[in-house]
């Protein structure tokens, strides 16, 4: 099975740097800004450009989806960038992307994976705990789920894309990403988050997280930090930005200890109905937040030892906005006006006053639906920016 994964992988990256190269070589020459996706081997299903043709033509990019602390130009047009959830399927015939069922189980494919593989699980459930193999993303399309857990084998990886009713473990060092999926729960049952950062074990622990494009639905809780398991330093570096959390008790939970630092930075995030807490940090080193919209609950931000800051933030119909105050704030209390509350459309409406008014930087280059941002001059708040 190895030996024909790695040959069906080594001849689509021959096949593709015979057919690319001088299809880019010619449109770079001719001045182009673009290429025929069809020419360049048929292209993506996804409509993205093979390996190494973007980086070609426009200089490279990030592929954490990056910040900014400009606007685009302004013949840009933001809605041609979006790519969030649910995600396209990428073609399985392009290089490096094994497609679970059509070619093989996932246990088979997790087995066989190789730096850089995208595992890609297209309509069908996974049923049973996994690990993901190192640099490898696991990718979820055409209604894919996690019913059980997603821990990682190795010091890099990626999971996007999913529907999940389990959820994804972080309990080692490496730098990890969870984007683009839905979390989804039964209140009040499951008693966890949808992605855990746990620490256990002996010996240093350090972790780099990126938590998002997520939406969070009816858990008990969305992202929860601890690091007060197991023995020896720990370090959890994490930011949480671009998500959405709809009734859901305990969005964010970033809770350090004596020997395990948290820094955490939560921003561009909706939070709306039925949290009781929906930021609670707890002896971290330093935790920012900005641009998070808060509506229908009864704290937004408690924290305990620590300062924080929270400008440009909104809280609405909030028993409590804060526990206590941020060093930088405190949040703005009026109405964001939302397209439809009662239809959960949190996008921003018509004289939204979190249109345009972000001041601090850097701004995330995307938002909750992969779309850029920011718009206009300012980047709005909330995970969603206003479009026209």
């Amino acid at each position: 099975m190895r030996d024909v994964l790695y040959s069906k992988s080594m001849l689509r990256r021959r096949l593709l740097a015979v057919v690319t190269a001088p299809l880019v070589a010619t449109a770079l020459a001719g001045g182009c800004t673009a290429l025929d996706v069809d020419a360049l081997g048929g292209g993506m299903k996804d409509g993205s450009l093979p390996e190494g043709a973007a980086e070609a033509l426009e200089g490279g990019r990030d592929d954490r989806g990056g910040t900014s602390d400009a606007a685009p130009e302004a013949d840009a047009d933001p809605s041609t960038s979006c790519a969030g959830f649910p995600l396209d399927c990428l073609d399985p015939s392009a290089a490096r992307v094994f497609e679970v069922p059509t070619e093989g189980t996932i246990a088979a494919a997790l087995a066989n994976a190789k730096t850089d593989d995208v595992v890609q699980v297209k309509g069908v459930a996974i049923s049973s705990a996994i690990v993901v193999p190192d640099r490898v993303t696991l990718r979820g399309c055409g209604g894919a789920q996690i019913t059980n857990a997603v821990t990682f084998g190795g010091s890099t990886g990626t999971v996007e894309g999913f529907v999940v009713s389990g959820h994804v473990l972080v309990d080692r060092t490496g730098d990890f990403e969870v984007k683009d999926n839905r979390f989804t729960g039964a209140l009040p049952v499951d008693p966890l988050a949808g992605v855990d950062v746990v620490t256990p074990g002996a010996g240093a622990v350090v972790v780099t997280l990126l938590v998002e494009g997520n939406r969070f639905e009816r858990r008990t809780k969305g992202v929860s930090v601890a690091t007060s398991a197991g023995t020896g330093s720990r370090s959890v570096s994490i930011t949480i930005r671009n998500n959405l959390a709809v009734q859901v008790a305990h969005p964010f939970v970033v809770a350090g200890s004596a020997a395990g630092k948290v820094t955490a930075d939560v921003s561009f995030n909706t939070v709306a109905f039925g949290f009781d807490i929906a930021l609670y940090g707890k002896t971290y080193e330093s935790l920012t937040t900005r641009g998070n919209v808060f509506v229908s609950g009864t704290t937004a931000i408690e924290t305990l030892g620590g300062e924080y800051d929270a400008p440009d933030s909104i809280a609405w119909q909030v028993t409590t906005p804060t526990f206590t105050e941020p060093t930088t704030g405190p949040l703005t209390v009026v109405d964001p006006k939302f397209v439809s509350v009662a239809t959960e459309d949190f996008r921003l409406g018509a004289g939204s006053p979190a249109v345009d008014v972000v001041t601090t930087s850097p701004v995330p280059a995307r938002d909750l639906s992969g779309c850029a941002r920011p718009v206009g001059a300012k980047a709005d708040i909330g995970a969603l920016e206003r479009r026209p």
